[in-house]
């Protein structure tokens, strides 16, 4: 009887210990999968810019070069993001000295060097709203530089 009596209430203990430690635990672990998504999403901007950005070089175009990053972002299938949330912008350098200088302008007209931004809101997981606080973790902000390479089939 005395034994009894002792073994259930070690179970109301461990019970107990259970319900306190559980919810720490979920927190962790939520926070865990939340910090992987957050530097997964960085990674794959970082990889969308750099990849379109070379598109473009490539491609040696005299067309508009940010709605043409804008539109090849958006097309692409990206796991985790939202091609139609991203916006560019584009300042475009005649020279390195207009560079040092940031003296810029936003349409392309031949230049040889081009600043591309790129910006995307982050939204988090699990807490609505958590990253609204943060205006570091809301949004994604990367730029690029590139430089418009002249091949022989590049017309001035």
């Amino acid at each position: 009887m005395i034994l009894s009596n002792r073994i259930n209430r070690q179970q109301g203990g461990v019970s107990i210990e259970f319900a306190v430690t559980i919810l720490p635990f979920f927190v962790l672990l939520l926070g865990l999968i939340e910090i992987s998504r957050f530097m997964m999403v960085s990674s794959m901007v970082d990889v969308a810019l750099s990849s379109a950005a070379r598109g473009l070089v490539v491609d040696n175009s005299r067309e508009d070069l940010t709605a043409k990053l804008q539109l090849t972002l958006s097309e692409q299938e990206l796991p985790l993001l939202n091609g139609s949330d991203i916006t560019v912008q584009g300042h475009y350098f005649t020279s390195l000295d207009a560079l040092k200088n940031d003296d810029f302008v936003a349409s392309f007209d031949g230049q040889d060097f081009a600043e591309f931004t790129l910006f995307y809101p982050y939204k988090s997981l699990f807490v609505a709203g958590f990253s609204d606080s943060f205006a570091r973790l809301s949004n994604f902000k990367r730029t690029t530089l590139v430089t418009v390479e002249r091949s022989a089939n590049y017309a001035n």
